[in-house]
């Protein structure tokens, strides 16, 4: 009963890991099917798993600086419109002084959550 549909539903299914058969069908190949050693097993998943960690950061991160720059652009336009061009260059250091002081806050708790941690 193997067809091309069915093997490439096994495929698609095999490529999303938030699929429910994802990992017994990757346990089952890397367990009965594969001749590697388990250290070269678990390396190649390690280096699948740091691929996809990469890339939903640059996914954030990428999210992250469009919303900002969005951010600043809105801002300079109802500057703009208020015909307020002198409070535009001060509004702006304030943002990137909130922006300093939220950053250095989180880094702040995420020193403390992990010397809590220890």
């Amino acid at each position: 009963i193997t067809s091309k549909n069915v093997l490439v539903g096994r495929i698609e299914e095999n490529l999303d890991p938030s699929h429910p058969t994802f990992i017994p069908n990757m346990e089952d190949f890397f367990r009965f099917r594969v001749d590697k050693t388990p250290m070269e097993k678990f390396n190649n998943l390690a280096s699948q798993l740091c691929q996809e960690i990469k890339k939903k950061l640059d996914d954030n991160c990428r999210k992250y600086r469009t919303a900002q720059k969005k951010y600043f652009k809105f801002e300079k336009n109802l500057l703009k419109r208020a015909g307020l061009q002198e409070q535009e260059n001060h509004a702006q250091e304030e943002f990137k002084e909130i922006l300093k002081t939220k950053a250095q806050l989180k880094e702040d708790m995420q020193r403390q959550w992990k010397l809590a941690r220890l």
